[in-house]
């Protein structure tokens, strides 16, 4: 199929709102990558199901993003549709003291307002950018926390096939098979199953030592807002779970810190972090980060595994 026809069966199901040639860098915390052919916001998860099946019956490759950290599209860009889910809606069960939280929710909008709930359970990821749905999707972990604590269960869209239109489907936080920085849906080949709702378990507590755990957390992990970090997908490595070695120790004994490739340069005190300065490109990028693969591998002291995704077309 043409890419003008492609544009006619994409407008005819989800309306005038797609676009064409939308920049990737715009919507990365990293700031770098090429065009997707088209591109597709939405806040509703009716509208995300639509152009989900839309995709299938019309043979168009597509990805969903949320927040945008965690992930490095390719100079190229995508050739198909992105669609960028702001689905935002959270819905408190009182009772329960459970939350029921859209995937495009920002992770920092649904700490602060279980906090203000006496909600405790979420502080400890308090200050990481994203969205609710690519902390479940990765198995987000700090300070000894991990997601899988708090996640009651998910209800995904599961990709539709040559027999059945796309599918809802709850399933529990065992069947995400969550092990060290990832899950059962980061390991699923395209296209993937999408989640669209999260159903979390919190407990309460006071709101005085729910809030001073939020601010020790938010100085403490994810230096996103460090002075001489301009863009960063986040952390881009960890270590191996058979490892036993910290990964920032290992890297600052390996690695110069003022090492860069044009405007992509490690992070200073954070050599886990690849930062852009404000011009890099996603090869940039994906050449430092081999470099510092590299010297890993050649110290022979430990075995690192990508955090981050690359998405779009990347040479073989």
């Amino acid at each position: 199929m043409d890419h003008d026809a492609v544009k006619r069966k994409l407008e005819d199901a989800l309306g005038e709102e797609v676009r064409q040639s939308v920049p990737m860098r715009d919507y990365t915390t990293l700031r770098v990558g090429g065009v997707a052919d088209f591109f597709y916001e939405t806040n509703q998860i009716d509208k995300l199901i639509i152009a989900i099946d839309c995709c299938h019956k019309n043979k168009v490759p597509y990805l969903v993003i949320g927040g945008g950290s965690g992930i490095v599209f390719s100079d190229a860009g995508f050739p198909g549709l992105v669609i960028h889910n702001i689905t935002s809606r959270i819905s408190f069960l009182t009772e329960k003291n459970q939350v029921m939280v859209d995937s495009g929710c920002t992770f920092s909008r649904v700490v602060t307002e279980s906090a203000s709930r006496s909600l405790s359970g979420l502080e400890w990821w308090y200050g990481i950018p994203g969205t609710i749905g690519g902390a479940v999707y990765n198995n987000s972990s700090v300070s000894n926390h991990n997601i899988d604590e708090v996640v009651k269960n998910i209800t995904l869209i599961l990709p539709p096939d040559d027999e059945h239109p796309a599918q809802l489907k709850q399933v529990s936080v065992d069947w995400m098979n969550y092990h060290e920085h990832t899950s059962k849906l980061r390991e699923w080949q395209q296209p993937k199953p999408i989640i669209l709702t999260v159903l979390l378990q919190l407990r309460q507590q006071r709101r005085d030592e729910i809030m001073e755990r939020m601010q020790e957390s938010s100085k403490k992990f994810y230096p996103y807002n460090l002075t001489d970090i301009h863009h960063s997908a986040g952390s881009f490595f960890h270590i191996a779970p058979e490892e036993d070695v910290n990964i920032a120790n290992l890297l600052k004994d390996l690695i110069n810190k003022k090492l860069n490739i044009g405007d992509a340069i490690v992070a200073k005190d954070h050599p886990d972090f690849i930062v852009n300065l404000g011009n890099a490109s996603a090869s940039e990028i994906f050449q430092l980060k081999e470099l510092i693969t590299k010297a890993i591998k050649d110290s022979g002291r430990a075995k690192i595994v990508d955090k981050v995704e690359y998405l779009g077309i990347w040479a073989k």
